[in-house]
């Protein structure tokens, strides 16, 4: 199957997920997330987290991929919403209502195997809900609808596989696998594709305001569709 472009904390979110709904234990899960592709850097213990989320009531982990400007989900302290926003994602981990705490990962050479990741307790009685796919995936395809007539003078071709020389700085191509609902493989596919395109577009000094404007738009439904599926709650 066709490799999916997540930032990589998507992969702790997604497998998460597949633990949290039942679909693999936590030792499966410590041995999917041991890859080639990336280890984790002490002082972060992948086993150790996953502990925690076990011994909480309600867990639910929540993938937000902030911009400036754009930090709904993110529920601090500062250090946290600043390292969020330098590297473009964080998991933001509640249990039930209310915030735990926040991961944050530091922004590496695309090249560069080891991922650090910092943990910031988050400040009391913050509430946080779960991600809504549902809304999420229709804002979506409003917007691939909207942009269908401009595609091709865009330059996103959905259908085509993102390469690796193609993705952004601390995002990588991951594997659809169990952690991952079944109906939110192809929505995670096209989410995936269109953020990283839509961002080397927004690179591009000479596109023209109205194109600017429609590629943003798409960019942003892009991520927070990425970020609603990807993410991870109990049943």
């Amino acid at each position: 199957m066709t490799a999916i472009p997540v930032p990589r904390l998507a992969v702790l979110s997604s497998w998460t997920h597949g633990l949290l709904r039942g679909r693999l234990c936590a030792d499966g899960l410590l041995d999917q997330l041991d890859g080639p592709e990336f280890f984790f850097a002490p002082p972060f213990d992948p086993a150790a987290w996953l502990l925690d989320l076990q011994l909480m009531h309600r867990p639910i982990v929540n993938l937000v991929l902030p911009q400036p400007g754009r930090i709904a989900g993110l529920i601090g302290p500062p250090p946290a919403i600043a390292a969020a926003l330098d590297a473009g994602q964080a998991l933001v981990v509640a249990d039930g209502p209310l915030a735990h705490h926040t991961l944050t990962v530091h922004r590496q050479d695309p090249h560069h195997r080891t991922l650090v990741v910092d943990r910031h307790n988050a400040p009391p009685n913050r509430p946080v809900t779960p991600q809504r796919t549902d809304g999420a995936r229709e804002h979506l395809f409003r917007c691939l609808q909207d942009a269908a007539d401009r595609a091709q003078r865009l330059d996103i071709v959905l259908e085509e596989p993102v390469g690796p020389a193609e993705l952004p700085d601390d995002w990588f191509l991951m594997e659809p696998h169990p952690g991952i609902d079944a109906g939110h493989v192809e929505t995670a596919r096209i989410a995936g594709r269109a953020a990283v395109q839509c961002e080397r577009l927004l690179e591009d000094p000479d596109l023209d305001t109205a194109r600017r404007e429609l590629v943003r738009d798409l960019h942003d439904a892009a991520r927070s569709a990425l970020s609603a599926v990807l993410s991870s709650s109990p049943v």
